[in-house]
């Protein structure tokens, strides 16, 4: 609308934005016809066509529809449900075709209240309006109102202006007295008159320029062609309309005037002359003295050309008659002598009625004190006004007019002659200028914004109502720059002006500082376009201030909240590592005193209550893992490593920790490697083999009979590793949860199945910091099946050292010396057992203060390696390694502690120790540690522990060749690898008798149906039992089986068969065994 659109798109964009922001509205604007009797259609892009059409035309009335009614009656109407309301009774049934059920209409109005038209929202189902909805209908019409009017005054303005050019060639003896230029030329352009209002403006004098063509003096070079066209035609009879052009004055400057042309011709027809009048629109003021001295000028020509008076006053009577601005003369006593038609319709009579009235009958009442003082003033010095007033039109409104005039003298008889110029469209700007000010000056109060203009030449500055605000400022008081640098923040000047210096040379002006208005401080943002001249210098800015105080309110305070919650994470972090400490720390003993339990008694229900212990601790000691997982996950400082690991191994891993748990509740498992999958890849085995014993042994606790199936594929350049089983299952409900922390399936199944719902949510953050994903599909009742994709990067292969240099079992650190500082008497009870068992001597400290007394007393050669407990009473773990570094640079240390976070590990290392290994003390963990660190060489410890404990080689060309009559189990080989245990002994053979007895069945069943994957799995777990009791037979045939079954290979059967009979041989002689030893 502020771009002079026409008024259908304005109205279409309008109903668009209020569809676009009601949901389900369709919006119809509908105007009154001229006879204000009939709905025409407006805008209604989204109600059908054949609707709109069937609608256009309608004529008002009560009961026709809403819209018809509310034009009608001038009043909102409410339709909630078209088909029952009596209203639409005529129309129901095109309402229904255009599937609208309801309709709420509220009249638009203009200014003065007449009904413009209708403002009507449609829905296609009954609904009645929210409050908040009818106050809206009622802004929307209002709105749709003023578009309106306003296109409609735009029209009355362009219909204004074109009679104005269809009578501009008659006016230059009137526009002169109003101060504009005539100039009157010969067929050739030469000027032969040259006005008073001319001379004056442009400098120049009519003895100059007489006889001199007009584009020599006057006219800009680069528009002379322009302007010599436009004079060859009218020198041609064709009279164009009006135009705008520059013209030279004589001090070099220029000034714009709006022209219009007419031509004088004599009897033949020929053009003599071409008369121009130019209205000087670059000062209006100048325009009103021109027509003073013109109006001045005419009266001395009266007096002093008496001979010319008829040729003057027949030409003076075309200017009057034609002239677009009202002219009259009236007598002393305000008698209307003479009008001209522009006067006639401005106060709308006649020129008959007109000569019956007076001045004083056109003029209100409350005008007569201002009229009194412009006579006074007409009689003092011949001249009154320009000043404005209103005229009494004769239909009873008022017409805002300007006036101005000067006595006149015609035949010894005073008179005064006006010019008098409607300007009720100015009024009508002038109005709407204001309201958009105003408009303006709230839009700035409300968003804190104020604007500002500078001119840096003059060092004017400028600020609008809301700026002032801003600088608690009475508003119009005098500013400067000084004013504003005064306001500046003392800690923000320099900053503030050195943005303003670069801004005159060119760069953005955009910054944010702060003001000290009353003693307070504020935020505020100021931008500016800054204006150079052509030798790029600043001369003037236009720019914004805005109030952003609240804005650095919220940021500060969510600064703030960010710092408390960073605080908090640290506190969770530390109660965590905390939480890890005081649980390890017990749990350490408990663990190590259950397995020293367990070996050390002979009965078999105690045994079993220590080895319940034991799984109990070993179930507590996942959780705290979990939960230390979950919180370095969340706080971003878990570590994926990225290193080559044997596919099959690590799979292999994972499957073997729940073949235990599969054969108790007898479920069938099957592990599937599809054809062309890497040996090697590049992984992380540890979080590979995490997650694959968690999806697996998921699959186990919530299957109670069928199958458990691990599948592992390549695709593309993924590896996928699918885990199914045939277990309860999941709703869709239960599946949206699955992988939040601390969530299971529902409540119930936390109370059938246990855990602590972090295993899922860890799993799937593991896999993707691994950069792939967890997916899960199932059925309630039918199992499910959990998916495992990573990146697939093959690897070359590379021999496991550690492995290799490092035994299994026996007395791994025989022949060691350790020096131990554990402030905890079950922990030192512990150790003391396991270094026992591992033939290692230790000598124990209670705190770090006496390990170091210790080590000076027999010097640090007389101990291999150090372990330190870090939080100890005296010394602390870590000031007593830091003063053994002190003593000997070469000594180890190992850092025990209850601390399992990386961070603990790498504050270890970074206070002189050379390992970590956290509690519970897992004793093959810390074994190999100390064999990693000590100075004694692999080949030497191995040598120390092949010698009682030997090493099976899954190498089947390392073993002896069985012989056919020897027995099933090698007792004496056995009771020389456990040096005469035999409580032990008795406890393995109960322990394999109880674990293998129904295992010939299923490998037969497995033969019989091919089952590859069981086979593999079954003797994988065969081979180890077979080590462990000495039953070299049972060995070789399980390695075969197991290295067959992998291959696909067709000796599977076979073999399996003979693995079977092999199998029920040990668990006879294991049978005769504990027999011999119960008598």
């Amino acid at each position: 609308m502020a771009q002079d659109e026409p008024l259908k798109p304005v109205l279409e964009t309008l109903v668009q934005l209020v569809e676009s922001e009601m949901q389900g509205a369709l919006c119809s604007v509908l105007l009154l016809d001229e006879s204000g009797q009939h709905l025409l259609n407006g805008a209604a892009p989204s109600l059908p066509d054949f609707y709109n059409e069937a609608i256009h035309g309608t004529k008002i009335g009560s009961g026709v529809g809403s819209c018809g009614t509310a034009a009608y009656e001038n009043r909102q109407v409410i339709v909630e449900d078209i088909q029952q309301h009596p209203y639409w009774q005529s129309y129901a049934e095109l309402a229904a075709r255009a599937n609208l059920a309801a309709c709420w209409s509220e009249p638009i109005r203009d200014r003065q209240g007449k009904i413009l038209g209708t403002f009507a929202l449609y829905y296609h189902e009954p609904r009645a309006p929210q409050a908040s909805e009818i106050e809206l209908i009622t802004q929307l019409a209002h709105l749709a109102g003023i578009a309106i009017e306003h296109h409609a005054n735009e029209k009355a303005l362009s219909a204004s202006e074109e009679g104005l050019r269809a009578e501009r060639d008659f006016v230059d003896a009137v526009v002169e007295a109003a101060g504009s230029i005539i100039v009157v030329m010969d067929r050739d352009g030469k000027i032969v008159r040259f006005n008073h209002a001319a001379e004056e403006i442009t400098g120049f004098s009519f003895a100059e320029l007489q006889g001199q063509p007009i584009w020599e003096y006057l006219i800009p070079e680069e528009i002379r062609d322009d302007v010599e066209g436009v004079f060859n035609n009218l020198t041609a009879g064709n009279i164009g309309g009006s135009y705008e052009n520059e013209w030279l004055m004589k001090d070099g400057s220029r000034r714009l005037f709006h022209w219009r042309n007419t031509v004088l011709q004599d009897t033949d027809g020929k053009v003599t002359f071409v008369v121009s009048q130019g209205y000087d629109i670059t000062d209006i003021r100048k325009t009103q003295r021109a027509l003073a001295l013109y109006k001045d000028k005419l009266e001395h020509l009266v007096k002093e050309r008496t001979a010319e008076l008829e040729e003057i006053t027949a030409y003076n009577r075309t200017l009057f008659e034609t002239s677009p601005i009202g002219l009259v003369l009236c007598d002393m006593d305000g008698r209307l002598v003479d009008v001209n038609p522009a006067y006639l319709g401005i106060i709308g009579y006649d020129e008959s009625e007109a000569k019956t009235l007076s001045y004083w009958d056109i003029t209100p009442h409350d005008y007569e004190q201002e009229e009194a003082l412009q006579l006074q003033a007409l009689q003092e010095s011949g001249r009154y006004g320009p000043y404005e007033k209103e005229y009494l039109h004769k239909s009873g409104k008022r017409v805002p007019v300007r006036l101005n005039g000067q006595l006149i003298e015609q035949h010894g008889r005073q008179y005064i002659w006006s010019s008098v110029e409607d300007i009720s469209q100015r009024k009508r700007m002038e109005d709407a200028l204001r309201e958009s000010e105003a408009n303006l000056v709230q839009a700035q109060t409300i968003a804190h914004l104020g604007s500002w203009h500078l001119d840096i030449l003059n060092d004017q500055l400028n600020w609008s109502r809301e700026t002032y605000q801003i600088f608690g400022m009475e508003v119009d008081s005098p500013v400067s720059l000084g004013n504003f640098v005064a306001a500046l923040h003392r800690e923000d000047t320099d900053r503030v002006l050195d943005a303003w210096d670069a801004a005159q040379l060119g760069a953005p002006y955009d910054i944010e500082h702060r003001i000290i208005v009353d003693g307070k401080e504020k935020w505020v943002r100021e931008r500016a376009e800054i204006h150079l001249n052509d030798q790029g210098e600043a001369i003037s800015a236009l720019g914004t201030v805005q109030d952003i105080s609240s804005l650095k309110l919220a940021e500060h305070a969510t600064q703030a909240a960010l710092a408390e919650a960073q605080r908090l994470a640290k506190v969770r972090s530390d109660f965590v590592a905390n939480m890890s400490h005081e649980i390890r720390t017990p749990l350490n003993g408990v663990l190590g005193l259950a397995k020293m339990g367990e070996r050390g008694v002979t009965a078999e229900k105690a045994q079993e209550i220590f080895a319940r212990i034991n799984l109990s601790g070993r179930h507590l000691l996942q959780v705290v893992n979990d939960i230390l997982d979950f919180s370095k996950i969340e706080a971003g400082k878990l570590v994926i490593e990225n290193r080559p690991l044997d596919l099959i191994a690590s799979v292999d891993r994972a499957a073997s920790l729940v073949k235990s748990q599969v054969q108790d509740k007898g479920l069938s498992f099957h592990l599937d490697f599809a054809d062309g999958l890497p040996l090697w890849v590049k992984s992380d085995a540890l979080r590979l083999e995490q997650i694959l014993l968690n999806l697996l042994s998921n699959a186990v606790k919530f299957t109670q009979q069928g199958e458990i199936r691990l599948t592992v594929e390549a695709q593309n350049q993924t590896l996928l590793f699918r885990v199914s089983d045939t277990g309860v299952g999941m709703a869709e409900s239960q599946l949206a949860q699955l992988f939040q922390p601390f969530e299971q399936a529902d409540s119930s199944t936390t109370r059938r199945f246990g855990g602590t719902g972090l295993g899922l949510s860890i799993s799937i953050n593991l896999a993707r910091m691994m950069g792939g994903d967890i997916q899960v599909t199932s059925r309630l009742g039918s199992g499910s099946e959990f998916t495992l994709t990573l990146p697939l990067e093959p690897a070359t292969a590379v021999p496991d050292a550690a492995a290799q240099a490092i035994p299994a079992s026996g007395q791994r650190l025989k022949g060691m010396r350790l020096l131990a500082a554990e402030d905890i008497e079950v922990n030192r009870l512990i150790l003391a057992d396991l270094f026992d068992q591992e033939g290692a001597q230790v000598v124990f400290a209670e705190h770090g203060q006496q390990a170091l007394d210790l080590l000076q007393e027999q010097g640090t050669d007389a101990f291999d390696v150090v372990l330190m407990d870090i939080q100890m009473p005296v010394m602390g773990g870590y000031e007593a390694t830091q003063r053994i570094r002190e003593l000997s640079a070469k000594l180890p240390v190992i850092g025990l502690t209850a601390h399992a976070l990386a961070e603990e590990k790498a504050r270890c290392l970074a206070y002189g120790m050379v390992g970590h290994v956290a509690k519970p003390i897992d004793a093959d963990e810390l074994v190999k540690t100390i064999q990693q660190h000590v100075s004694s060489s692999a080949s030497d410890l191995l040598s120390h522990t092949t010698a009682e404990y030997p090493l099976l080689s899954d190498n089947l060309s390392d073993q002896p060749t069985h012989q056919d009559g020897d027995p099933p189990v090698d007792w004496e080989a056995l009771r020389k690898r456990y040096r005469g245990r035999e409580d032990f002994i008795t406890k393995l053979v109960k322990t394999a008798l109880n674990s293998c007895k129904e295992t010939p069945d299923k490998l037969r069943q497995a033969m019989h149906t091919h089952d590859s994957t069981q086979l593999s799995f079954l003797a994988h777990g065969l081979k180890g039992i077979a080590g462990n009791l000495e039953a070299d037979r049972m060995y070789q045939l399980a390695t075969q089986v197991e290295i067959n079954a992998k291959q696909g290979g067709t000796a599977t059967d076979p073999v399996a068969g003979e693995l079977a009979a092999a199998l029920e041989k040990v668990l006879a002689a294991l049978v005769e065994q504990a027999d011999v030893t119960a008598i």
